[in-house]
């Protein structure tokens, strides 16, 4: 009777995990509610040294007004959409930007004087992209809706020249 109820009470367990783990799965929408008519993905450099970054602008028309953009994947990093108006529409941009931190790394042939070597975090991206892709993140009043978008145009490298020295 005991091996029973312990059999009944693990298979609950087990089908309430697995419940639990499907319901955390990520699900892409299949159709947009609205138009991507541009996207492209540019990289930019700034005019000092380790100033750079990357960004991909989207440009989106026929918006739900209940429709909230929220971030964007790209390699590995997410990112918040900053919206730009213009006269040519609505842009969705996502800024990533390049850190050229400089850490005092110790290098030695005795461990403890490495010690204090402070090990890089990176946090997981929950999709596989491949290159040229990214994944757009919005939210409406059914919640967070992700959407694959692939083979997005590279444009050309930008450079924004240094400013000239003051006098």
């Amino acid at each position: 009777m005991k091996q029973r109820l312990f059999v009944f009470l693990l298979s609950i367990i087990i089908i309430g995990i697995a419940f639990s783990c499907k319901s955390t799965q990520l699900k892409f929408v299949k159709k947009l509610p609205f138009i991507i008519s541009e996207s492209y993905i540019q990289e930019w450099i700034g005019g000092q040294p380790g100033i750079s970054g990357t960004r991909i602008v989207l440009n989106v028309n026929h918006l739900p007004k209940s429709l909230t953009p929220d971030s964007i994947y790209y390699q590995n990093r997410k990112t918040p959409i900053d919206v730009k108006k213009s006269r040519e529409g609505i842009y969705w941009i996502g800024f990533f930007n390049k850190k050229s931190e400089i850490r005092n790394i110790q290098f030695s042939n005795q461990p403890e004087e490495e010690y204090n070597n402070k090990v890089p975090l990176v946090k997981k991206n929950p999709f596989k992209l491949k290159e040229g892709e990214v994944v757009l993140v919005y939210s409406d009043a059914k919640g967070k809706h992700y959407y694959r978008i692939k083979n997005i145009e590279k444009r050309p490298v930008q450079s924004f020249p240094s400013p000239p020295p003051k006098p």
